[in-house]
């Protein structure tokens, strides 16, 4: 049953109500929004505003309705936080380097891309190629600022970098040292469903392919389910067969902070207000990705 899985261990099609033992009405009950008795987009959409509506987590401003302990405790029943290496359809496929084809990474907040490297460096696709994309949003969040490479790029250059430029002057070096193959590709927007449509028009052979989408703990899902609806717009039936999964999810995973100290550092622990957001939205891309309404 569904309740006896978390938003780590689903199987695609699960009702996310019911998942971690009921855990998103839990939530939406303390911030006293009202969910109908069957999962619907609308609702569980109204849930992620509820806690934060930016999608730079940190820039949502502060939950008071659910404490930090509290916000601790549900992430961590929720299960978003642990390492994956998983089909999107069900936990017991895992990617290796036989059954893959390729990699994907796409851009985000300094913080997350340097642990995204960290962990397609140690992957175990270890001889797959890497598409690594990004767009045009300017990395000068709060938490960019103290990112040391930031500073760096600030320092020599004067300017704050795109996330795509961060990605071809940091992230790529790193991976190309591996051994691997590397593909940097640069997006003239910020929108990431524009970027993922573009992808996969600028590489249609990769609906032919099986695809590992590498991410950090609670985003991986969401990029890729987000990769994915995108790949099915070109193709109806990509990754239609659980028994022949092509999308893959691998992430890292990541302490969650349980002091105002740890809060403060966030290149080392994960606010719990802020991994909540992560909950909320994996399961509205869930139900979606399964084909709720």
């Amino acid at each position: 049953m569904s309740a006896e899985r978390d938003f780590s261990s689903f199987q695609l099609g699960d009702n996310v109500h019911e998942l971690a033992g009921g855990l998103v009405p839990e939530i939406a009950e303390r911030l006293g929004i009202a969910l109908s008795s069957e999962p619907n987009t609308g609702e569980l959409g109204q849930l992620v505003g509820a806690i934060g509506k930016n999608k730079v987590l940190r820039d949502n401003e502060e939950l008071e309705a659910i404490d930090r302990d509290t916000a601790v405790g549900f992430v961590e029943c929720s299960g978003v936080q642990e390492r994956l290496n998983r089909a999107l359809w069900t936990p017991e496929k895992r990617a290796t380097n036989a059954n893959v084809d390729a990699i994907v990474i796409s851009g985000g907040v300094a913080n997350w891309q340097d642990r995204t490297a960290d962990l397609v460096a140690h992957s175990p696709a270890y001889h797959k190629p890497v598409y690594a994309i990004a767009g045009n949003r300017v990395m000068s969040t709060a938490t960019e600022k103290i990112n040391s490479n930031i500073k760096e790029i600030l320092e020599v250059f004067g300017r704050y970098p795109t996330e795509a430029e961060y990605t071809g002057s940091v992230i790529v070096p790193q991976l190309v040292e591996t051994g691997r193959w590397v593909l940097p590709t640069s997006y003239p927007t910020g929108n990431g469903d524009e970027i993922a449509d573009r992808f996969f028009e600028d590489n249609p052979g990769l609906l032919e392919r099986k695809l590992v989408f590498a991410r950090v703990a609670n985003a991986g899902v969401q990029l890729a389910v987000q990769m994915r609806k995108a790949a099915r717009k070109q193709a109806p039936d990509f990754d239609s067969d659980p028994s022949s999964p092509q999308v893959f999810v691998m992430t890292d995973s990541f302490p969650l902070a349980k002091t105002a100290e740890q809060e403060s550092d966030p290149a080392n622990y994960q606010k719990g207000a802020t991994a909540l957001r992560q909950v909320a939205l994996t399961a509205k891309m869930l139900h979606e990705a399964a084909g709720g309404e």
